[in-house]
């Protein structure tokens, strides 16, 4: 059974929301995920080779209602490391609404986004 977004989106300035930060997470990458699961390993090895060890970043991955088992790898790379976070919805929002939701969700003063299919560099 899905259930709602676990990820609580907390309404603060954009300013407040980088300063908290700032020592913490220097760039957030928002991917919307719908249907992905062949693509996430690739995604994040990806990720960690353009960003690296020295720069605070972090992937938020917003799965957008998949019915591929997107929601359990995603689970599972928070569970390996901190700077996978997961955002879940119950169903399918859309592109526009998971990203809002990741844009939310970011702790970085930095937000960039990717598409989750690997067809952008």
């Amino acid at each position: 059974m899905r259930t709602a977004p676990t990820t609580r989106l907390a309404r603060r300035p954009l300013e407040r929301r980088a300063r908290q930060s700032a020592t913490e997470v220097q760039l957030s990458l928002v991917v919307p995920i719908r249907d992905e699961a062949p693509n996430l390993a690739a995604l994040y090895r990806r990720c960690r080779a353009a960003l690296g060890e020295e720069l605070r970043w972090e992937l938020v991955l917003l799965d957008d209602g998949s019915r591929d088992g997107s929601d359990e790898l995603i689970r599972e790379r928070e569970r390996m490391d901190p700077r996978g976070r997961g955002v879940y919805f119950a169903r399918n929002c859309g592109q526009t609404t998971a990203i809002r939701a990741g844009i939310h969700a970011s702790r970085a003063p930095l937000i960039a986004t990717l598409d989750g299919d690997l067809q952008n560099d």
